[in-house]
């Protein structure tokens, strides 16, 4: 008993030396924050919190916890496996995300306060501060910091891991993960950045649903899985699997990710249930294989997903009439049931001679009470000279008050930034579309701290933005790749302001990068790596604060 005393004696004296460092600037402001009260509005229904917390889940989580406590802003912990990776409040009444309680910033306050302790220590905050400072190492001795990884999986547990650059392949394992927890059946669903060879060792069974970006690249949610294990060798003769390849066939390395996911995997002594299935965007149909496998199981394998809405086409301008280069449109469709969020995906249903294929567009405007929704398409040609099937057809064949059918589908990995979080948002061309509803909502958030960077091809016929910007916006910077004094591009622009792009990245900024893979979008990423550092903007996607919403 004296042992236990003197060591409750050594300890809650050093608990009580140590524990004002949380008073300093940032993580008083932090704990203040986590602590207050929220106003005496009536706030946002649980339902309605929750369906927040779940639109704004991290790529990485797989499930998480929330917290409605009494006169305080609701707290979400999100998980991967056992782990928090992210602890999140929301706004009591507009159920956005704000300041997170994580971060860098609660190290450097506990360096920066020890004077600030050892000059106030009588004050009458000691034992608040002393009681965070327990829990909080209670916190950390049971959760280490998370990497985005889980550390055990039931063997009986079916595991469904996807790879999702826009949210599709997400959408669709958690629509199964659903359907089997309705048969009662033990089902994990996981980004594949969170598993490991060691789980997949654990695991009898799995479905993979693997999208790749662009022309064969690899999804940002198992970049990190596929660059540190595909070239190595493991042992998986005890995994029993499928695959489902999502990709767009107009691209020449059709489905190359998840083909290539199936192929490492054979390749790794586990047995395939049948050969990798590919499912093209443009269609949207799932193969015949796959669904007969899920029916198998006794789920619907139908893929069914939000129903279908018509839209009437109400206004069509040109953005660029004089010039010379594609045209460039914004188009906006009367749609009293539809509902969206900043960074989600309008799917068409364009009618062709056999039939229609799907084309999606980044919505390009935040929800108003107008009951409209707007897209910025730019109007393409074939090398034939005939007009690009969906560019076409919205630009130029659909008649003013005509109806188009069309859904919404929810891209979280380009979903909002807390809305006082600094965020860049970079873009050209048509990429305006997925920038223009972020910089919309933050406008009425009243948020300062955003800075575009858009690039164009002609100063004189294309400098479009006032037509599109809100007055308020704060910052602009534009980069012009025909402007005869001075040609340049985004990427450009961000090397010649690197110490700004390491200010805010520094300050907590969120990165938006948004238009063709090709060109701008690699651009851009080689300029921020030559920037921050390769393992520098890894940490920025793992933590979510690299987006982009590329095709």
């Amino acid at each position: 008993m004296k042992r236990i005393a003197l060591y409750i004696s050594v300890g809650a004296a050093l608990l009580f030396l140590s524990a004002p460092t949380l008073l300093t600037n940032k993580t008083e402001q932090g704990l203040q924050a986590f602590n207050q009260i929220a106003p005496t509005k009536q706030g946002l229904s649980t339902h309605h919190l929750l369906q927040q917390a779940k639109h704004h889940q991290p790529l990485e989580a797989d499930r998480f916890t929330f917290y409605h406590f009494p006169q305080a802003h609701p707290l979400v912990l999100y998980f991967a496996g056992p782990q928090v990776l992210h602890m999140q409040r929301l706004h009591q009444q507009t159920g956005e995300p704000i300041a997170p309680l994580l971060g860098e910033a609660w190290v450097n306050s506990l360096h920066r306060a020890m004077q600030h302790w050892q000059n106030h220590w009588h004050t009458p905050y000691w034992p608040a501060a002393l009681a965070l400072l327990l829990l909080f190492i209670l916190w950390a001795r049971r959760y280490k910091p998370a990497v985005g990884t889980l550390t055990e999986l039931n063997a009986n547990t079916l595991l469904l891991a996807y790879a999702s650059q826009t949210g599709t392949a997400q959408a669709m394992a958690e629509q199964l993960q659903q359907a089997y927890e309705h048969q009662g059946r033990a089902v994990h669903c996981v980004s594949l950045n969170a598993l490991t060879p060691q789980l997949l060792q654990q695991c009898q069974r799995a479905l993979f649903i693997a999208s790749t970006c662009g022309d064969g690249d690899t999804p940002d949610n198992g970049a990190r899985f596929a660059s540190r294990f595909f070239t190595q060798a493991f042992d998986f003769s005890t995994l029993t699997f499928a695959v489902l390849a999502l990709g767009d066939k107009r691209y020449p390395q059709f489905c190359a990710f998840g083909l290539r996911l199936h192929q490492w995997l054979e390749n790794n002594q586990a047995r395939a249930l049948f050969a990798p299935q590919t499912y093209d965007s443009s269609n949207g149909e799932l193969p015949t294989l796959w669904q007969q496998h899920l029916q198998q199981e006794g789920i619907d394998g139908t893929n069914q997903t939000e129903p279908w809405h018509a839209a009437t086409l109400i206004k069509r301008v040109c953005l660029n009439p004089n010039s010379h280069n594609e045209p460039l449109y914004l188009l906006r469709f009367h749609t009293p049931t539809l509902t969206w969020q900043a960074g989600d995906i309008l799917c068409c249903q364009i009618p062709t001679a056999s039939g229609y294929v799907l084309r999606e567009y980044s919505i390009a405007n935040m929800l108003t009470t107008q009951q409209s929704v707007e897209l910025v398409v730019r109007q393409l040609h074939k090398k034939n000279g005939e007009l690009g099937l969906g560019s076409g057809w919205l630009t130029e064949t659909l008649a003013l008050q005509s109806d188009l059918t069309v859904k919404v589908r929810t891209n979280p990995a380009f979903a909002l930034a807390p809305h006082d979080a600094p965020v860049i948002l970079i873009g050209a061309g048509s990429g305006i579309a997925g920038l223009r509803s972020h910089w919309q909502h933050r406008a009425t958030q009243l948020a300062e701290n955003t800075w575009l960077v858009y690039g164009e091809r002609h100063p004189d016929n294309e400098n479009f933005l006032p037509f599109l910007l809100p007055e308020t916006f704060a910052c602009i910077s534009t980069a012009f790749s025909q402007c005869s004094s001075q040609p340049h591009y985004v990427q450009d622009v961000l090397v010649n302001h690197l110490q700004h792009v390491k200010h805010w990245i520094n300050n907590g900024a969120y990165l938006y990068i948004c238009g063709s893979q090709t060109g701008m979008g690699e651009g851009v990423h080689q300029a921020l790596v030559s920037i921050l550092g390769e393992e520098t903007l890894q940490k920025l996607a793992n933590e979510g604060r690299y987006r982009k919403d590329l095709y």
